[in-house]
């Protein structure tokens, strides 16, 4: 881990370009950088967090444990800009995924207590990173949503009634969600 982005490269990256300098100040001092090697693992699923990253070079795979010890699944791969392992930060809950570098990578890392001081204080960059965060969810929702009506067009076009009951049931509490 070294010290904050400089201002030159905060002043490129959403939600932080833009900001006036003193602004830009005090989100450089409210991020921590972290240089990840190929294969560098930056968080575990089921580790505890306070934190959420913006991958500002390189690339990150997402994965997932498979239920009874099967391995793992390949969620996605980011690549820069791109905002993640945000529920910790959000919810105090342990990592839901294990996110590792896939090549030579560089992630801001911000924790909860910076950014709820910074929320506290009325510092616009806060607002501008939780607003960034917000649709950053939204659109991994969104992504889930067509997924899940895909399947399930699929297993009505096969007429398949295994688990059928099931996955009513799911997409049930999951519309409970969208809304």
């Amino acid at each position: 881990m070294s010290d904050a982005p400089s201002a030159e490269e905060l002043a490129r990256v959403e939600p932080f370009a833009g900001l006036p300098a003193p602004d830009a100040a005090s989100a450089r001092a409210a991020l921590q950088v972290r240089e990840l090697a190929a294969g560098e693992t930056l968080f575990a699923e089921g580790e505890a967090g306070c934190s959420a990253f913006v991958l500002v070079s390189g690339a990150v795979e997402t994965r997932r444990q498979l239920p009874g010890g099967g391995g793992d699944w390949r969620l996605q791969t980011l690549r820069a800009v791109a905002l993640f392992g945000e529920i910790p930060l959000l919810l105090d809950h342990p990592r839901s995924v294990t996110a590792q570098a896939v090549e030579p990578s560089r992630v801001w890392e911000i924790c909860r207590e910076s950014l709820e001081a910074a929320l506290s204080a009325g510092e616009p960059w806060a607002g501008r990173f939780l607003l960034a965060l917000g649709r950053s969810l939204c659109r991994r929702l969104l992504a889930v949503e067509s997924g899940l009506a895909l399947a399930f067009e699929e297993l009505a076009a096969e007429q398949v009634p295994v688990r059928r009951q099931e996955l009513r049931a799911i997409e049930q509490r999951l519309s409970q969600w969208l809304y």
